[in-house]
């Protein structure tokens, strides 16, 4: 299912780690704050593509992007799907 988000960045992040078949793996992640409707808040990280450019995404940044997520063991992942679009830009 693809949805959008629409929020303020909390933080970015870049990691690498090395993948058996694949070699060195980089992976790029933004942190955004989800408030459930039972009123807690769940810090929540989006993957991102791998040509993503995030020298422009800092923390306090509003983005709109569209998303794809799945669930397993009740913890939800979720995965850039498309434009990631700056509010204002």
């Amino acid at each position: 299912m693809k949805i959008f988000i629409q929020r303020e960045i909390l933080g970015r992040f870049e990691s690498e780690f090395n993948d058996k078949d694949k070699g060195l793996v980089k992976t790029k992640k933004i942190q955004i704050l989800d408030t459930l409707e039972n009123g807690k808040h769940v810090l929540s990280e989006i993957k991102l593509d791998e040509n993503q450019d995030i020298t422009l995404l800092i923390p306090g940044t509003k983005i709109m992007l569209p998303v794809t997520y799945s669930t397993v063991q009740n913890k939800t992942y979720f995965k850039q799907f498309g434009e990631l679009k700056i509010n204002g830009k």
